[in-house]
């Protein structure tokens, strides 16, 4: 289980990383989360912060792992 957890944060790190890299807030987000064995993660807790604001978008992975954000969340 803390290996799933450690997995998932390094992975959300990276998405968050790339999403918000260049400074603009009103993009969607999609992704697919796995865990260290290679398996899909449906009903993981996905969460992006805007650190500027420290403003939280939050979705939950659908039965085969995948996640978005739409451009609607990002832009409150």
């Amino acid at each position: 289980m803390k290996v799933r957890f450690t997995y998932l944060m390094l992975v959300l790190t990276m998405v968050c990383s790339t999403a918000f890299g260049q400074g603009v807030t009103t993009g969607s987000m999609n992704g697919l989360v796995k865990g260290s064995d290679g398996e899909t993660l449906p009903g993981a807790n996905v969460v992006a912060v805007h650190t500027p604001t420290g403003t939280s978008y939050g979705t939950v992975t659908r039965e085969d792992g995948r996640f978005n954000l739409p451009k609607a969340a990002l832009t409150r």
